[in-house]
């Protein structure tokens, strides 16, 4: 998936209270004030003067300085990998290569902060290889891709044609059209009769299909179907799994959904509702084994049986990044969060 360059300005991102991060990754319980329980969450103490955060992977923290630029720090031990120089962050892949920017500047770093690219061509992230859409001696341009060593990779491992280069992955994964029937189930819609709350895209290849109707999000899972492939536009009928106001779709089987103000879990490959009956007031995706719930201005950690493992103190808001969890607190300060092995 080509990941898009994005407004990264530090100067544009806050509106509800500095983040405050920390400076090393340190097990919880370890640092003055600090009295979340142990677990297997530990805040991460690598970026105590972060003005923006962006996703990290791959033990990766890429964030932008208030006094400074966008970098990027090895988040276990807060040391840096990517000088705090850049304009802009355009994206890491789960392996932790990197892009940043300046302007139309570009620069490739592997997950050790060795730089692999620097020049004004576009470039992609994907896997364990960058993308580099270079001029060719006839004139064209061709998308040539290396690993995270630079080694320049057989033209058959090429997956991406330069004409796909300005299409995004949603676009990208041709869009099937369905709309909502009186019997609540979805039909596909002919070209041209797309309703503005009427859409449907793909999620990670397992055949899944989210549907926004009438402000409702609707769930449809089709085994089998691939990233790129959708129903003929004579498919039959497809009975909806869920509907809810809302619907975070992630790789992992259970998804945070809300109906009204409540979260709950639900199985995406059944569409069952796997949370209690309480539900919770806020809800984060899950990030390997692990996810945040706030109830009652409590942040506490689940684990993939919705058991409560790690009690994380007053909160009032979780997000995730990636693989971290960013939750914001009362009184307009943040606290990231990372699984302990990361």
């Amino acid at each position: 998936m080509f990941i898009k360059k994005m407004l990264t300005s530090c100067s544009k991102w806050i509106a509800a209270g500095s983040i405050v991060l920390s400076a090393a990754l340190l097990p919880v319980g370890c640092g003055a004030g600090n009295t979340q329980e142990q677990g297997p969450l530990a805040e991460i103490r690598a970026a105590r003067d972060a003005a923006e955060l962006d996703r990290g992977y791959a033990g990766i923290l890429p964030f932008c300085k208030e006094d400074g630029g966008w970098g990027a720090v090895e988040a276990a031990t807060g040391k840096e990998l990517v000088p705090f120089v850049h304009g802009g962050l355009g994206g890491i892949s789960r392996t932790g290569l990197m892009i940043f920017y300046d302007g139309a500047h570009h620069y490739v770093y592997n997950a050790q902060g060795e730089l692999r690219y620097e020049g004004d061509e576009d470039v992609s992230v994907e896997g364990a290889s960058y993308g580099v859409l270079e001029l060719q001696p006839d004139g064209s341009r061709r998308v040539v891709r290396y690993d995270a060593a630079g080694t320049l990779l057989p033209e058959e491992e090429t997956l991406i044609s330069a004409e796909a280069w300005d299409t995004s992955a949603t676009e990208a994964s041709a869009i099937q059209r369905y709309t909502l029937t009186e019997t609540g189930q979805l039909v596909t819609m002919p070209a041209g009769e797309l309703e503005i709350n009427s859409y449907v895209q793909v999620c990670y290849g397992d055949g899944g299909y989210l549907a926004v109707v009438d402000g409702r999000e609707v769930w449809h899972y089709l085994n089998g179907v691939a990233l790129v492939e959708t129903p003929a536009e004579d498919a039959q009928e497809l009975q909806p799994l869920a509907v809810h106001d809302e619907i975070i779709m992630s790789e992992y089987r259970l998804w945070p959904v809300r109906d009204g103000q409540q979260w709950q879990y639900v199985d995406h490959l059944t569409g069952v509702t796997v949370a209690g009956e309480d539900g919770y007031d806020r809800a984060s995706s899950f990030v390997g084994d692990y996810a945040v719930v706030i109830r009652d201005g409590q942040a506490l950690v689940l684990d993939d049986t919705l058991q409560v493992v790690q009690k994380l103190g007053e909160a009032q808001d979780v997000e995730t990044y990636g693989d971290y969890f960013l939750l914001r607190r009362a009184d307009g300060t943040v606290r990231v969060y990372g699984l302990q092995s990361n």
